[in-house]
């Protein structure tokens, strides 16, 4: 079963959820990106990494 990340700040920040619970948030910064997980920050060099390791999709709706 994947996750599915939606945005909260267009290419910034993401709410990961599971089922319709959230259950982590990603940020992005010049260093990378964040997984934020149970108090505990995890650092990648891309999302596309993060997204592999964890199979975190995309959500591709529009941001309002």
């Amino acid at each position: 079963m994947s996750l599915l990340a939606k945005s909260i700040v267009k290419n910034k920040c993401w709410i990961v959820e599971e089922d319709g619970t959230k259950v982590a948030s990603i940020l992005t910064s010049p260093a990378g990106v964040t997984l934020i997980h149970e108090g505990q920050k995890e650092r990648f060099g891309s999302f596309k990494l993060l997204s592999d390791r964890y199979n975190i999709v995309l959500d591709k709706t529009k941001v309002k």
